[in-house]
């Protein structure tokens, strides 16, 4: 993002210096838009006579974000990588009637979460100085395999 001054380039350091003339400069405006595209499917297969089923499962979702910035005394560029994501998700389950009130479960789980977002893009740790960022939310990216056993007990 750039500021402007009477159209040139502004630092930070001449704005907070109080190169504004007066409070309407300070006057802003954000309009945020989301786009989500979600879908999923799941497949389920009884197998044999009511005692194995199969499932398997999809799930997608994505955002497109995007930020307009709109300012009175400065030109301020629009961010389109604000609030990306794309999540995907596959599941396998496998469900087994060891008796009629009592079954055994198998399952496995796969997930893949992509974040965008010019807040944590290219995101540095920096100690000291005038600043100090920990480095908390800094990679929120993060892909998950999970397998699982249960018991499944009914009354």
């Amino acid at each position: 993002m750039q500021a402007r001054l009477n159209g040139a380039p502004a630092t930070l350091l001449e704005i907070l210096n109080g190169s504004f003339e007066d409070a309407d400069d300070f006057n802003w405006t954000l309009e945020r838009l989301d786009i989500t595209k979600s879908f999923g499917v799941k497949l389920e297969v009884p197998l044999l006579k009511e005692r194995l089923n199969l499932s398997a499962g999809f799930d997608y979702q994505n955002n497109d974000g995007k930020a307009d910035f709109t300012a009175t005394a400065v030109s301020l560029e629009d961010i389109t990588d604000y609030d990306d994501y794309v999540k995907k998700t596959a599941k396998l389950k496998a469900e087994f009637a060891v008796k009629e009130n009592l079954s055994l479960i198998a399952g496995y789980t796969y997930e893949k979460y992509e974040y965008d977002d010019i807040l944590v893009n290219d995101y540095e740790n920096i100690v000291g100085g005038n600043a100090y960022f920990s480095g908390a939310y800094a990679d929120l990216d993060y892909e998950a395999n999970i397998g699982y056993l249960s018991l499944n007990y009914k009354f």
